[in-house]
């Protein structure tokens, strides 16, 4: 199993709420778009697993498993910050995740 933050991403962009909310054409050619200009970082099998273990030590699951995601490939990609609105849910990870969260400021 491969996951990558383009998953929590086209997740989270096709469940907005209201008019936010996304259709799934729409949210790849986002995606796309973002490829020309981002490194994607992903998770190999070994990794998810670690990711895996992390949360269920921690009692985490359900949506919480696409904050992990997010946040360890944070970690791989040695991320200075991670920039979210949701900081709540962040905050809740491990401390090496948690130390790097960041409310955009706009």
């Amino acid at each position: 199993m491969r996951c990558t933050i383009e998953d929590g991403l086209y997740a989270t962009l096709t469940a907005m709420p209201g008019r936010r909310r996304i259709g799934g054409h729409e949210a790849l050619l986002f995606l796309g778009d973002l490829r020309q200009h981002l490194t994607i970082v992903s998770l190999d099998e070994h990794e998810y697993f670690r990711m895996a273990e992390t949360c269920s030590d921690a009692g985490l699951a359900g949506g919480a498993i696409y904050d992990a995601i997010i946040g360890h490939c944070a970690l791989k990609a040695n991320a200075q910050f991670l920039y979210t609105w949701n900081t709540r849910d962040f905050l809740r990870l491990p401390s090496r995740i948690a130390g790097l969260v960041r409310t955009p400021e706009f």
